[in-house]
C-alpha cells in the first residue's frame, strides 16, 4: 500500500491526520525528526507529504520541504500552518509547495479532498518482480531529476527568475493607482500592470488574457469584490489572487481554490499592499522558473517517462 509522511509534533494532530491519510486508503508514516524523514525519503517516495511549518522548531519544516521538493518532485507537498501565515504561505510556494492549509477544522474537508486527490494518482500494489523494476526507474528519475536540477543552476535558461514576464491585474478605483506602480516599478524589467475600476472589466481582461497575479479591492461600483476573486479563481486556479480593503482596519486575504481564503495580517496602507504585492511576484516567478525547468526535464527525458508511465500502467 502506498503511504504518505505525517510531519508534526504535535500527538493529535498526527492521530488526527493518520485517521484522514488513512481514510484515502494510504498508509501514514508519522515522523518528527527532519534527517530520519530524509533517510526514508532515500529509501521510498511517498504519494503526498504533509509537512508542519513549526516542527521540529518555529519555521523548522520549510527546510524539510525545500530538500524534499528536491529529493522526490514526484511527491505532493502540502504545508501546514497552525495559523494563517502569509509569509509562510509565500515561502512554501516558492519552495515547491502544492497546497497550504490552515490546521484548522474549517479546513479539514479540503485537505481530505488532497489526500484522496493524491491517493487516486498513485499507483495499485503490483506484483513483486512488476514492483522492483518500477521502484528501480522511480529511483533512476529521482537521481536524474536530481543532478538535472543542479545542473540548471548555471544554465542561462534558468538562470534568473527575476527575468521572468509577470503580469498583474489590479481593480481598485483610487486615481492615480497605476502611475504609483509604474514609479514603483522603474527600471525593472519583466513586470506588466494593468489597472482596472470596475469588477466587469476586471472580468473581461482575465477572460482575455493571463495575469498570474490579481490584486481586487472590496467596494468597487459595480460588482462585490468577492464576486470578482472567486470568478478569477475558479476559471484560473494558478493565478494568485488577494482580496484587500483599504482604510481603518483593512483587510487582505489569500483566494484560494473551492472559496477558500486565507487571511494574512491587517492592512494598513498602500505601502503594505505594494509590498505584499511584492512576495507574490517573488513566489510566481518562482513558480514560473520550476515548472520551466520541470518542462525542460520532460523533454530532455521523456523516453524514460513514457517508459515509466507504462511500468504504472502495467502495475494496476
Amino acid at each position: 500500500m502506498s503511504e504518505a509522511l505525517i510531519f508534526d509534533g504535535d500527538e493529535k494532530v498526527q492521530d488526527g491526520l493518520s485517521a484522514l491519510v488513512r481514510e484515502a486508503g494510504l498508509t501514514p508514516m508519522v515522523l518528527t525528526d527532519p534527517g530520519r524523514a530524509l533517510d526514508r525519503c532515500g529509501e521510498q517516495q511517498w504519494v503526498v507529504a504533509l509537512v508542519d511549518w513549526d516542527t521540529p522548531t518555529v519555521g523548522g519544516g520549510m527546510a524539510l520541504i525545500s530538500e524534499l521538493h528536491r529529493r522526490s518532485p514526484t511527491t505532493k507537498l502540502v504545508l501546514l500552518l497552525a495559523r494563517p501565515d502569509f509569509e509562510a504561505a509565500v515561502a512554501g510556494l516558492r519552495a515547491g509547495v502544492r497546497d497550504v492549509v490552515v490546521k484548522s477544522p474549517a479546513q479539514l474537508d479540503y485537505l481530505r479532498e488532497r489526500v484522496v486527490e493524491a491517493a487516486r494518482g498513485s499507483q495499485a500494489e503490483p506484483g513483486a518482480l512488476l514492483k522492483e523494476a518500477l521502484t528501480l526507474e522511480e529511483d533512476l528519475l529521482k537521481e536524474l531529476a536530481t543532478v538535472y536540477r543542479k545542473a540548471v543552476d548555471s544554465d542561462p535558461r534558468f538562470q534568473s527568475a527575476a527575468e521572468l514576464e509577470t503580469a498583474v491585474l489590479v481593480v481598485d478605483n483610487e486615481p492615480g493607482l497605476e502611475g504609483q506602480l509604474a514609479a514603483l516599478w522603474q527600471g525593472r524589467s519583466g513586470l506588466k500592470a494593468r489597472v482596472v475600476i470596475s469588477g466587469g472589466e476586471a472580468l473581461d481582461l482575465a477572460a482575455r488574457g493571463a495575469f498570474q497575479i490579481v490584486l481586487v479591492k472590496e467596494g468597487l461600483p459595480d460588482l462585490p469584490g468577492s464576486m470578482v476573486v472567486r470568478t478569477i479563481k475558479a476559471s484560473s486556479p494558478e493565478t494568485m489572487v488577494l482580496h484587500y480593503s483599504m482604510g481603518p482596519g483593512g483587510k487582505v486575504a489569500m483566494v484560494e481554490p473551492g472559496d477558500r481564503t486565507v487571511a494574512l495580517p491587517e492592512l494598513g496602507d498602500r505601502a503594505e499592499l505594494f509590498a505584499r504585492l511584492e512576495d507574490l511576484i517573488a513566489a510566481s516567478r518562482a513558480t514560473q522558473r520550476e515548472r520551466r525547468i520541470q518542462a525542460a526535464f520532460r523533454e530532455e527525458h521523456r523516453v524514460l517517462l513514457r517508459r515509466l508511465s507504462e511500468w504504472k500502467r502495467r502495475a494496476k
